[in-house]
């Protein structure tokens, strides 16, 4: 792969925190973000119909990919380090491990691979931010931005190498036709409407909006609509970290109304805006 194929890889953080939990169970989750949790005391499970049963007990990893529900179970107690991430290729977020069960390992191994280390670190990046840093009117500093990013990529290095380690192979990116290419690259400047400006992609690849379909399917798997609202989406769930409400974000994406906004929201997720801004497990 070239350098700028790997410029489509899209990294971000959602949260790292270390935190003792009362006991909790999440039912149905299905996550598009990679969560990797150090046990340090307690068990956790881990259980889905697409994979047997997953237990993690204090001194290990565990790292849940993308893609398969799953119910996590804690029991009162546990002590995690968490760090909620994701990775993914644009334009279609297709994750670099999706569909994967949980991955188990000891600690002592993360430790040899790096992966506690960078972990820790991140955790201090994070920490020394003010309060409002994730909002997106909040002032910061190019040392401290620049800081925190660097912090994400050791993680991000360790974690790969970790994961690489243990055998498993990232994705590569979807090869997409270049017509197709230069409506994808033009979506997600544009605001949320019902109707895609077909016109304007007409001008931009020369193709028809039947044409423009046939190849999104195609290549994504998808019609250009559902492409469409998956970019939105992404713009929508950055936001919503960033610290923005839904009625900002709303406005944010164009949608006339914010009760608009908030039904599209749910019909792709599965629940309101409110909860991307409260960090899982």
């Amino acid at each position: 792969m070239s350098s700028q194929e790997y410029g489509n890889l899209e990294l971000r953080l959602n949260y790292v925190y270390r935190r003792t939990w009362e006991k909790k169970v999440f039912h149905g989750v299905r996550s598009t973000a990679v969560s990797c949790w150090l046990v340090e005391s307690g068990v956790v499970r881990v259980r889905s119909p697409r994979f047997p049963a997953v237990t993690a007990a204090a001194g290990h990893w565990i790292c849940l990919f993308p893609g398969l529900p799953r119910d996590q179970f804690l029991e009162e107690g546990v002590r995690l380090f968490s760090v909620n991430f994701t990775a993914a290729w644009r334009p279609m977020g297709q994750p670099l491990f999706g569909n994967l069960p949980p991955l188990v390992f000891p600690a002592a191994a993360g430790i040899a691979d790096g992966l506690s280390a960078a972990g820790e670190a991140l955790l201090a990046a994070a920490n020394a931010a003010p309060p409002d840093a994730r909002s997106p009117t909040s002032q910061t500093t190019l040392h401290d931005f620049v800081r925190r990013n660097a912090a994400l990529h050791s993680w991000f290095a360790a974690w790969l190498e970790a994961m690489e380690r243990r055998g498993l192979v990232p994705a590569t990116p979807l090869a997409i036709e270049p017509r197709l290419r230069q409506v994808l690259d033009r979506l997600p400047q544009l605001p949320y409407s019902q109707r895609l400006p077909h016109e304007l992609f007409r001008r931009l690849s020369g193709l028809s909006r039947p044409q423009l379909d046939r190849l999104s399917r195609r290549h994504l798997g998808r019609g250009l609509k559902e492409v469409a609202d998956r970019l939105w989406l992404e713009r929508a769930q950055l936001a919503l970290a960033e610290g923005r409400s839904g009625k900002e974000t709303a406005a944010l994406l164009g949608f006339p109304r914010p009760c608009a906004f908030f039904t599209w929201y749910k019909r792709l997720t599965g629940h309101p805006p409110g909860r991307a801004k409260t960090p899982q497990p």
